[in-house]
């Protein structure tokens, strides 16, 4: 083979890639016999960012082990999840599975699937894509000839049920997918397409890999990151050749939110935007030299075709306006560059670097490295067991491993471990503290328990405390000592009891109603529903189901509502983990929108309660008993929240939403109506967030049937996107009721770990705020006192922007103590928050059209069937 340099003026021979241990019948150190191995061997990367995808990356895993050709590895690489990284790792079989090593995104994540691998030929398969038997066989043929350096397939969309009638062919690059305009059999072209494409091995040494800054970002539609590579590469060497090879098939599935017109206009809008930063990077005329071509000739050929066919002209006029936005991106993007001339971008000949790869003078080689450090074991904490599983860290204990911590880089420092102590039970911290990527946390958060009520949280200062029982406990007294005294006294205890390993010595009655600690007695054991509304999240479903099949309320009964699937996966799902448990049913709501799931949960129920959680949360084991403590608080409580504690705060999009709401901390029960517990703000009962929220709800059926259940105008999945939770709750106490908020009633929440999506639960909670505020504003009945209220509400998002501001920019060494006090993160955020307020007021500002147009289509709105059916 010819090395891939700017003069090829010598051949030399690709040395054989060894394969790994785990082949069957080879070691490390057996190289491969020509007769059954292909003269190019593969290595295939696959990258992950979010575990909604779990089931397509399974399907693209197996798709691999079906090839006529076997890769010589597979590699899944995950982008900063260390959720999905700890699942892949368990879960997929006789791959790799690493963590991006690099820059949050696609092409830190490819990069690290490059230093990774250890084949003459790097393919790489979207994790939404499934390859046909051939595809690795018709990837690595074309290498024979030495000058061809990458070769890409065909990728073919997979639609939900049929292609949308106004959606042009000549666009299904919107979706990620081969386009009609694209040669129809081998042919040079300038650069592949990311869902099934492949690279010798020598280009990322001779150019270096993706450049960070292009390509998907999350959810955030951007890319071109393979178009920068190969016109780098034909800067570096015009005589290699990028192949399109169509035999090369993948199936690239395409999700329901693709084929709308929003996701189209933001797709074709981002893609100008990284045409223009590769045309900074690379020059106009390299950038764009194919795009002259497509519109000059592909996109006429479409227009004269879809005009000649009356039934066509929609999808005429979409092609105009692909065309009009993908322009305006362009235009923009490089007005952008043009106002920041000092923007970073990598020229032709400053390849970007790999994930670890230190600077190199031209020309001199970079190093490769061969595997992967192996997973540390999982670890038993002694006292931190009993909060979510999937926030549980590897631990190490040592002197070297505390040095390790302290000699971490700075970016670690904002990384937080979350778990809980039980204060009557032994409990000791690890002397080391490590994610799934051997990376030490510097801080904890720990929920303070004892007797199974919270008291608080407290902060820990993994590098300088020392973790063991009496310091936590010390540390506890001192800081929640308050909390710890009113609820000794309710139990009739002068001093907070020792740890006990073992049962107490006067055991409890058996059964619900009594429990031994005063705190935990129940005057009465009534019948609870629990209503799970999800759509198209199987993965996070299955984790949650895990909790609730573990509760042992003695009268439960499990609705799981499956909002307007477009796929069978959440009843497989339900199938396979709770068809056989008699306490759990299955609902189907085809109309969208989690208020309709909701109804159709309560009218499905039959339980004097009936409590909500959300899919993504984790059921603490005494969430039921909490719930029916906060109905006894008095007899006129119809509404009952609870604490909504965050699973994991590993990332800063965690964190930044964990000191915006105001309900993640609170251990202080409460009582709240139009009376003796009315609070004396001019805000009450509007104010967001004062009772709760609705991940962890839970109300008296009839009061709640009598109120109409929730409305359909406001929630997810409509037009508001939310403010339905806000909405149930002022209606309760106007309609002369009491809300109890019961922090025993505890659930475990996993908040968004991207920053794209982040952005748009901002904006949905804007929207959801402005949209339940309309709601009253046109009610006579409300609307003045609502707008008296208006200045003090200016005033309250003033303070909130403070006090989130405050929180995400606190530094790592500020004073330590119980979260509730102290509420801070440590270390900085990397986070463009003033971007994300504005975008949560963006969302306030649409949030009132959003309700009047959701309203409208609530009222005239039919039952679909199910997409999949």
């Amino acid at each position: 083979m010819t090395a891939v340099s700017g003069r090829r003026t010598q051949t030399a021979p690709v040395p054989a890639a060894r394969g790994p241990a785990s082949w069957p019948d080879r070691g490390r150190d057996e190289e491969p016999d020509d007769a059954s191995w292909p003269a190019a061997c593969a290595s295939v990367v696959i990258c992950a960012y979010t575990e909604e995808r779990w089931a397509d990356l399974e399907r693209a895993v197996t798709s691999l082990s079906a090839q006529t050709v076997p890769p010589h590895e597979v590699i899944v690489v995950i982008d900063h999840n260390p959720r999905l990284h700890q699942r892949a790792a368990a879960g997929l079989s006789g791959v790799q599975v690493v963590l991006n090593s690099g820059r949050n995104g696609l092409s830190g994540a490819r990069n690290t699937g490059i230093a990774t691998a250890t084949g003459d030929v790097i393919a790489f398969l979207d994790d939404d894509a499934e390859a046909e038997p051939s595809w690795l066989a018709n990837l690595l043929a074309p290498y024979a000839d030495p000058a061809v350096a990458g070769v890409g397939g065909l990728a073919e969309p997979r639609w939900p049920s049929s292609r949308p009638p106004w959606f042009p062919p000549e666009f299904d690059w919107v979706v990620g997918c081969s386009y009609q305009g694209l040669p129809t059999a081998s042919a040079p072209v300038r650069n592949p397409i990311g869902a099934g494409m492949s690279f010798r091995r020598m280009v990322f040494d001779q150019v270096g890999g993706f450049t960070d800054g292009l390509g998907r970002l999350g959810s955030r539609p951007l890319g071109c990151e393979e178009t920068e590579l190969a016109i780098r590469l034909r800067a570096h060497d015009p005589t290699m050749i990028m192949l399109y090879q169509p035999l090369a098939r993948v199936s690239h599935r395409v999700t329901r939110e693709r084929t709308t017109w929003r996701y189209f206009r933001a797709r074709c809008y981002a893609e100008g935007l990284s045409k223009a930063a590769v045309a900074h990077s690379v020059g106009r005329d390299a950038a764009l030299a194919s795009e002259k071509d497509y519109v000059r000739r592909v996109l006429p050929r479409a227009l004269c075709r879809d005009l000649a066919t009356p039934r066509r002209w929609p999808r005429a006029s979409v092609t105009v306006a692909g065309l009009g936005i993908t322009t305006a991106g362009y235009v923009h993007g490089r007005w952008l560059r043009w106002r920041r001339p000092g923007s970073p971008a990598r020229l032709p000949d400053e390849p970007a670097r790999l994930p670890d790869e230190p600077a190199r003078r031209s020309g001199e080689p970079r190093h490769q490295p061969r595997g992967c450090p192996s997973s540390l074991p999982a670890a038993t904490v002694t006292g931190l067991t009993r909060g979510p599983a999937a926030h549980l860290a590897h631990a190490v204990s040592g002197r070297r491993g505390r040095q390790a911590a302290r000699t971490a880089p700075a970016a670690t420092t904002a990384r937080i471990w979350c778990g809980e102590v039980e204060l009557t039970e032994p409990m000791a911290l690890p002397a080391e503290l490590l994610d799934t990527a051997a990376t030490p946390y510097r801080e904890a958060r720990l929920l303070i328990r004892l007797h199974g009520t919270p008291l608080g949280f407290l902060s820990v200062d993994l590098d300088t405390d020392v973790l063991d029982d009496l310091t936590l406990r010390a540390m506890a007294s001192r800081d929640l000592g308050e909390a710890i005294r009113a609820h000794l006294g309710i139990d009739g205890l002068d001093q907070l009891p020792g740890p006990d390993p073992e049962p107490p010595a006067c055991p409890a009655p058996a059964g619900p109603l009594a429990a031994g600690h005063a705190c935990r007695r129940l005057l009465s054991a009534p019948a609870v529903s629990v209503v799970v509304c999800t759509r198209d999240r199987p993965a996070q479903l299955a984790a949650s189901l895990v909790s609730l099949r573990a509760l042992d309320w003695p009268w439960l009964d499990v609705i799981i509502v499956d909002n307007a699937p477009t796929d069978p996966a959440t009843r497989s799902v339900f199938d396979a983990q709770a068809a056989g448990d008699p306490r759990f049913r299955y609902v189907l709501e085809p109309r969208p929108g989690l208020s309709r799931a909701r109804n159709a949960g309560l009218t499905a129920a039959s339980s004097t309660i009936v409590a909500f959680t959300d899919d993504d949360v984790t059921v603490d084991a005494d969430w039921i008993r909490g719930l029916v403590r906060g109905f006894e608080r008095r007899p006129d409580v119809a509404c009952v929240t609870g604490l909504v504690a965050a699973a994991t705060l590993a990332s800063p999009a965690e964190r930044y939403f964990d000191a915006r709401v105001s309900w993640a901390t609170n251990c202080r029960p409460a009582l709240f109506d139009l009376d003796r517990s009315r609070r004396p703000s001019p805000l009450y009962p509007y104010s967001a967030g004062a009772f709760g929220t609705g991940a962890n709800m839970a109300f008296r059926r009839d009061v709640l049937l009598a109120l109409g259940g929730f409305d359909e105008a406001l929630g997810a999945g409509t037009a508001s996107a939310g403010g339905e939770d806000l909405d149930v709750f002022v209606r309760v106490l106007l309609a002369g009721h009491a809300l109890a908020y019961e922090p025993a009633a505890l659930v475990w929440h996993s908040h968004r770990a991207e920053l794209d999506a982040l952005r748009r639960q901002l904006f949905g909670y804007g929207t959801g705020l402005t949209s339940f505020l309309c709601k009253y504003l046109l009610d006579p009945a409300t609307a003045r006192g609502l707008l008296v209220a208006v200045p003090a509400g200016i005033g309250h998002l003033r303070t909130t922007r403070r006090r989130t501001g405050r929180a995400v920019t606190a530094s790592a060494g500020g004073t330590r103590g119980p979260l509730a006090a102290g509420h801070r993160l440590a270390g900085p955020a990397a986070l463009p928050m003033r971007r994300l307020w504005l975008r949560e007021l963006a969302g306030m500002a649409a949030g009132p059209a959003c309700y009047l147009r959701s309203r409208h289509q609530a009222a005239h709105d039919r039952p679909p069937a199910p997409a999949w059916r």
